[in-house]
């Protein structure tokens, strides 16, 4: 797994272009790649696929069947990867707070972390958070839910669900390879 995530991260850094983030996205600090990721020919990101689907795969059969619910009810057989990415975040780098609308099923896969500090790791530097609207809403706005970010860990979640991440204050690289899921 460790030289894979290399080797995936070697690729990815080449796919940034841009040293700076777009303005029309989440990305402050840092650069996201433009295209469909997943959609590249080159073997190391077709073995990412395959994981990737793989694991989609096997969340979904876990959920529960629930024909009400505004996610479980769009539940199908199948499922196509409907966006991916790449994100390079560097100091002070973060996400906005955001949803993606084009989204049924979002993620966020870690392939490069720095290694923080005790303190920072306190501070949840560098970590995802779930539930704080982008809305600007005050003592209204709380997070539900903090994950902290593994190499090679898999993030999924609604795409409907707000989320951002908690910068981090020093030089650091900080790459993953985010997606959404559509079913099909």
């Amino acid at each position: 797994v460790e030289a894979f995530l290399a080797d995936l991260s070697t690729y990815l850094r080449s796919r940034h272009v841009s040293k700076h983030h777009p303005l029309d996205q989440s990305v402050r600090g840092g650069s996201q790649t433009s295209g469909r990721l997943l959609d590249s020919n080159d073997p190391i990101i077709e073995k990412l696929k395959i994981a990737l689907a793989e694991n989609v795969s096997e969340y979904l059969d876990a959920l529960p069947v629930d024909v009400d619910h505004p996610f479980l009810g769009r539940r199908t057989s199948g499922f196509d990867f409907s966006a991916s990415w790449s994100v390079w975040l560097r100091r002070d780098g973060f996400h906005v707070n955001h949803v993606h609308p084009m989204g049924w099923l979002s993620s966020s896969f870690y392939v490069e972390l720095p290694d923080f500090s005790e303190e920072e790791v306190a501070n949840r530097e560098g970590w995802i958070k779930f539930g704080e609207s982008g809305l600007g809403l005050g003592v209204r706005e709380s997070v539900s839910k903090y994950i902290q970010p593994k190499p090679g860990m898999l993030a999924l979640f609604p795409s409907y669900m707000w989320h951002g991440t908690v910068p981090f204050g020093r030089e650091a690289d900080r790459i993953t390879a985010p997606f959404d899921v559509m079913p099909r």
